[in-house]
């Protein structure tokens, strides 16, 4: 990193989440961090992703940030973006900080991200609660949909995948949060199955990732 610039006032963190492999999040992002004053801004999935930030920035506040967007490549090259970004933000809670010191600098985060009028950005004073919520979508879809190479409208299109699989994926899930204390409402399961229009045919994440490396092996004669 160039020498003698000021100090980064936020950091948004925003790649895929892959805490196993190295070089860790952390680590990367390590010489733009100034201890006490760099806001980390955690765009990403995942639970407990926080912990690796605190255990390497103590007097860091860490803010999460849970996006619901529609961001796909449709041709080479070309991302098409349907639907407005809709991002749940709050502040991950550092045991070292002031709550109040947290809050307010997830509030004045929200602030500037909101100022184009182009997003819908809202505050989350339970930031665990957020994140288990979107799982009810990410840990049941993603996975479904990959394996079956039905994106989330042709899969509602088959009855027996959705009540046979999907659902009790997502109530696997929602039990899982609700005996660690995150209850969520009991019609997240069905909201989530029906979250995306029908007539968008989005392919979750490892469904265009696994296609993707599917295209390459074919393109490149692997075995």
């Amino acid at each position: 990193m160039k020498e003698g610039l000021p100090p980064f006032d936020y950091i948004l963190t925003v790649t895929k989440n892959c805490p196993d492999i190295p070089p860790s999040l952390q680590f990367l992002i390590s010489p733009a961090v100034t201890p006490g004053h760099t806001i980390i801004v955690m765009v990403q999935n995942g639970l407990n992703i926080e912990r690796a930030m605190f255990a390497a920035f103590p007097s860091n506040i860490v803010l999460s940030g849970v996006s619901m967007i529609d961001s796909h490549e449709g041709e080479l090259g070309t991302i098409h973006h349907e639907e407005h970004d809709l991002l749940y933000l709050g502040a991950f809670r550092n045991p070292s900080l002031s709550n109040a010191v947290e809050t307010a600098a997830a509030k004045k985060f929200i602030e500037m991200y909101g100022k184009a009028g182009k997003t819908d950005i809202k505050f989350q004073e339970d930031v665990q609660w957020g994140r288990w919520r979107k799982l009810i979508f990410n840990a049941a879809l993603n996975p479904i949909c990959a394996i079956t190479g039905l994106d989330d409208a042709r899969i509602r299109l088959v009855p027996s995948v959705v009540e046979g699989l999907v659902m009790p994926c997502m109530k696997e899930i929602y039990d899982t949060a609700k005996a660690l204390g995150y209850v969520l409402p009991e019609s997240i399961m069905g909201d989530m199955v029906n979250l995306d229009p029908m007539d968008l045919y989005l392919k979750p994440s490892m469904q265009v990732d696994i296609e993707k490396v599917c295209y390459f092996i074919l393109r490149c004669g692997y075995k």
